[in-house]
């Protein structure tokens, strides 16, 4: 999470700045310089090879004998930090993650291709794992009745829509965000 938190910072002082006039971010700024509208929701899924499904005896054993019996699976990441698993294991399970991150990949697409490979269980964001899922190339490892979403905000300095050009920019991506 400490990736994600910095550069956002990073995008929060661009805006402030007046380098830039929008941002899209996963983190809401604070104070009243800078003003946020939720853009979109990304749902995560907790995915692994068809195999981890099989040895952990699928997603209802999961369900029922709860985060215990992911505890010794090797964890696929884009950060050691976990940002995307601390995040799945703080909405579902209200807890931390113990496992450290066995693979760490340069993106997301690379997590997907190792969990697929079998090198470990990861947390990606549906749209990108809907065909893998499809396909039975990974599987779901649970289906919480609720599940995990991260949001994603449209961020300008306070005033700024005022200017004819921002405004119909942010109207714009508001829009097709709803297709997102």
């Amino acid at each position: 999470m400490r990736a994600a938190h910095g550069m956002s910072e990073d995008l929060f002082e661009g805006l402030a700045a007046g380098h830039h006039e929008l941002a899209v971010t996963t983190t809401r700024p604070r104070g009243r310089l800078l003003t946020a509208t939720p853009l979109c929701d990304e749902e995560h899924v907790l995915v692994g090879a068809p195999r981890w499904a099989a040895r952990l005896g699928g997603a209802a054993v999961v369900r029922d004998k709860g985060v215990g019996v992911l505890e010794h699976l090797p964890v696929v990441e884009v950060d050691e930090s976990l940002p995307f698993v601390t995040r799945y294991w703080a909405a579902v399970f209200d807890s931390k993650p113990v496992a450290t991150g066995a693979v760490i990949a340069p993106d997301l697409r690379a997590v997907l291709s190792c969990v697929a490979a079998g090198a470990g269980i990861g947390v990606l964001p549906r749209y990108l794992c809907d065909e893998a899922l499809d396909t039975g190339e990974v599987v779901a490892l649970l289906n919480p009745p609720v599940p995990p979403l991260r949001t994603y905000f449209l961020v300008v300095r306070a005033g700024t829509l005022a200017h004819p050009h921002l405004a119909r920019a942010h109207e714009w991506l508001l829009r097709a965000a709803v297709s997102w």
